[in-house]
């Protein structure tokens, strides 16, 4: 990143920053937010923020505009971490005899990114060179972890139904 963005150390580690900073706040205000208008409704809020995040983060490296890509970072990490809230509110109200696929789901679903990041980049990059070309297969995972959201909103809604399978006792 530094070579293509033609950036030094310090507005590297900015990337990490701005992913964090807003995560000191916004957590609280995920959960009044799922509160409000409802987990489902939320979790899809976040998820939209997130991807769009990683939109945005790659169209920077595309463009190598530097301060796209920090727009990006912030507005992923908004999505990311306050899915992580949303999530774990929906799972305070299932059935605990289902609760451990609904943790998987949920994990899997988040660390597709963080996966994608630690081990496939990598290896794309010395593959082709091309680092733009990275974050556009890093933003393909970045909606496949939002097929992972649809089946927590859907587990989440039957997790809440008086249905037989779901209300089996542990």
């Amino acid at each position: 990143l530094e070579k293509t963005l033609r950036i030094n150390t310090t507005q590297y580690s900015l990337f990490f920053s701005l992913y964090s900073f807003p995560n000191i706040i916004l957590p609280l205000l995920a959960g009044l937010l799922a509160d409000k208008i409802g987990r489902r409704t939320s979790l899809i809020i976040c998820w939209a923020f997130l991807i769009l995040g990683q939109l945005l983060f790659s169209i920077g490296i595309t463009k190598q505009q530097y301060s796209l890509c920090l727009v990006g970072r912030i507005i992923f990490g908004i999505g990311s971490e306050s899915a992580v809230i949303v999530c774990t509110e929906a799972l305070a109200h299932w059935n605990l005899s289902f609760i451990a696929v609904s943790i998987a789901i949920q994990t899997s679903g988040l660390r597709i990114g963080s996966i994608m990041c630690q081990v496939l980049l990598p290896y794309l990059y010395q593959s082709n060179g091309d680092l733009s070309y990275c974050y556009w297969i890093v933003f393909g995972g970045c909606l496949l972890s939002a097929a992972f959201c649809g089946a927590f909103i859907i587990l989440d809604y039957c997790a809440t139904q008086p249905l037989i399978f779901f209300n089996t006792q542990v």
